[in-house]
C-alpha cells in the first residue's frame, strides 16, 4: 500500500509542478508583452515631446513676428503724411 499512496503523491506533485510551470510560462509571457508595451509608451511619449517643442518654439516666432510687426505698424506714418 506504500507503495500506491507513493505513486499516487508523485503523480500529484508532478501535476502541481506542471500546473505552476504553466503559471510561470504564462507570467513570463505577461510580463514581455507589459515591458514591450511600455517601450512603446515610452516612445511615443518621446515623440510627442519633441512635437510640443516644435510647436512651442513656432509659436514664440510667430509671437514675435506679431510683436515686431505691431511695433513697425506703430512706427510708420500714416500714409496721408
Amino acid at each position: 500500500m506504500s507503495t500506491i499512496n507513493n505513486d499516487a503523491e508523485v503523480v500529484k506533485l508532478q501535476l502541481r509542478v506542471d500546473e505552476l510551470e504553466m503559471r510561470l510560462a504564462f507570467q513570463e509571457d505577461a510580463l514581455q508583452t507589459l515591458h514591450e508595451q511600455i517601450a512603446n509608451l515610452q516612445q511615443d511619449a518621446e515623440k510627442q515631446q519633441q512635437m510640443l517643442q516644435v510647436l512651442y518654439r513656432q509659436w514664440r516666432e510667430m509671437q514675435e513676428a506679431a510683436l515686431d510687426g505691431a511695433v513697425n505698424a506703430t512706427q510708420e506714418k500714416p500714409p496721408h503724411y
